[in-house]
């Protein structure tokens, strides 16, 4: 379980300490997980999030989990340090990929990865699942949903194609986005975000982003990233020139790929088809603001007009 056989634990030498290769007592998971200030780094012995790898600084604490009863023993051992900090070459070539979550100000906030190994089952694999651990109160934080889990490092095999990405808000708001790194995919050729509140799928593969905003009242469970190949493109996705976020009082238009300098008409409607508001502006490079009038809780469309191209988006007042 998340919730107990935590284990705080510090490198008692003034030389890093690589644990790659660390004997574990039984029923001892192999993931470490390092407090970085606002989040939690992690390493499951071949792929790390939030800046996690193998190698442990001087006098730093770290945490590992255990189910062994009534305890376990576990020896840091003086052959494994490292006094010249290299890194060393790694022993596998792990197949992933990392969801990286930046702030307004260009800032990552937030990491999880998803690794394919043959090896992994559908249900949580202790030596290469881990934890989600929650972040600092008012920073937005993701991870995977899957076999019951909270995960910052999720393993499946390649029949798992897609995988729940919950954000949990965490008292925090803003404009975020969502990009890929450090892609080290072989098995699939396309990733898609799907944003669950207005239907839209966005491509991450090849410099993708996709920009939303957070607000305390969204549903956790918001997206899910989409493995596939033969490049289904955005054929049977959705790939509109703009799509549409709130924050607040303001409707957020986010340029996926309208020329800037373009004009973007729009109507916002309730579900009975009645005009709540309009607008008309210029499209700007990466997004435009535009005030709303007080809206009452409810699912409203909104149906935006470029080039001769129409098309309809959802947003969600709670």
């Amino acid at each position: 379980a998340t919730g107990y056989g935590w284990n705080l634990v510090a490198n008692p030498f003034t030389a890093t300490y690589d644990w790659t290769g660390q004997a574990l007592p039984s029923n001892t998971n192999n993931i470490i997980y390092i407090w970085g200030g606002t989040t939690y780094s992690a390493w499951n012995g071949s792929v790390g999030v939030a800046g996690g790898s193998e190698l442990i600084p001087p006098a730093q604490a770290f945490w590992i989990q255990t189910t062994a009863t009534p305890d376990a023993d576990l020896t840091l051992s003086y052959s494994q340090t490292d006094a010249s900090q290299s890194t060393p070459v790694l022993k596998s070539n792990p197949e992933y990929i990392k969801l990286n979550l930046w702030d307004d100000n260009g800032e990552m906030t937030d990491e999880i990865a998803i690794q394919f190994d043959p090896s992994a089952t559908a249900g949580y694999d202790r030596n290469m699942d881990a934890h989600k651990l929650p972040s600092t109160l008012g920073h937005p934080y993701a991870f995977v949903a899957l076999a019951n889990k909270q995960m910052s490092i999720c393993a499946a095999s390649t029949s798992t194609t897609d995988f729940p990405v919950h954000l949990k808000p965490n008292n925090g708001s803003g404009v975020y986005t969502f990009t890929l790194q450090g892609n080290q995919l072989s098995s699939f050729t396309d990733a898609i975000l799907e944003d669950k509140t207005n239907g839209q799928y966005t491509q991450l593969m090849r410099g993708g982003s996709y920009s939303f905003t957070v607000n305390q009242n969204d549903p956790e469970d918001r997206f899910v990233l989409h493995f596939n190949n033969n490049s289904v493109g955005l054929d049977d996705y959705s790939n509109t020139p703009l799509t549409v976020g709130l924050s607040g009082n303001q409707l957020i238009l986010f340029n996926q790929n309208a020329i800037e300098g373009s004009r973007v008409a729009g109507d916002i409607l309730d579900l009975h088809g009645r005009l709540i508001t309009q607008f008309d502006v210029e499209t700007h490079s990466d997004r435009n603001v535009i005030p709303l009038p007080s809206l009452s809780a409810g699912v409203y469309m909104v149906r935006m007009t470029l080039n001769h191209e129409t098309w309809t988006e959802r947003i969600v007042v709670y």
